[in-house]
């Protein structure tokens, strides 16, 4: 009868220092009003029982954090070379043997690079190339980018897009 009560005592003092630490120490994700002191009573109960699991899983979940993907950015160092737009549209002309595509700068994605150099009206730009972890793996971006007069990148151009699995 003791191991009961110990073991009860265990879990409903590991109960109460969960719901503690939730109520204080955590943000709020949703606006819930606050837990009505029957579920709260529930919440000991139960927690007394299967506090094992619980403590399992709270280690568990420091342990091993889940992932959290990279946001794609273009940093300094993904930028390789400056080039002009008359380097850029010479060395991208896609010179297809089987004619399916017109001889013009980035082939099929033609249009979507006039239209960045309409909107964005660049003279020198970087060629870049970036990775960064995604859930399917590595994603690599190549392309070009606008270097502000601060040295933020804001506008970019890509026009290869592809990702290599995690080993």
């Amino acid at each position: 009868m003791i191991y009961l009560i110990s073991y009860l005592s265990i879990g409903f003092i590991y109960s109460l220092g969960a719901s503690l630490y939730n109520n204080f120490f955590k943000k709020k994700v949703t606006s819930v009003d606050q837990i009505s002191t029957g579920y709260l009573i529930l919440g000991f109960i139960v927690g007394s029982f299967i506090w094992p699991f619980m403590a399992y899983f709270h280690v568990n979940s420091y342990l091993n954090p889940s992932f959290q993907p990279e946001v794609f950015s273009i940093k300094q160092k993904d930028l390789i070379e400056a080039m002009s737009v008359l380097d850029v549209e010479v060395k991208e002309i896609v010179y297809d043997p089987l004619n399916a595509v017109q001889q013009v700068p980035f082939g099929h994605l033609n249009s979507t690079w006039e239209e960045f150099k309409a909107n964005y009206s660049p003279s020198t730009l970087w060629s870049f190339k970036s990775e960064y972890k995604d859930y399917s793996g590595v994603v690599i971006k190549e392309g070009y980018a606008k270097l502000e007069d601060d040295g933020t990148i804001n506008t970019y151009f890509i026009h290869q897009n592809y990702s290599k699995p995690i080993k």
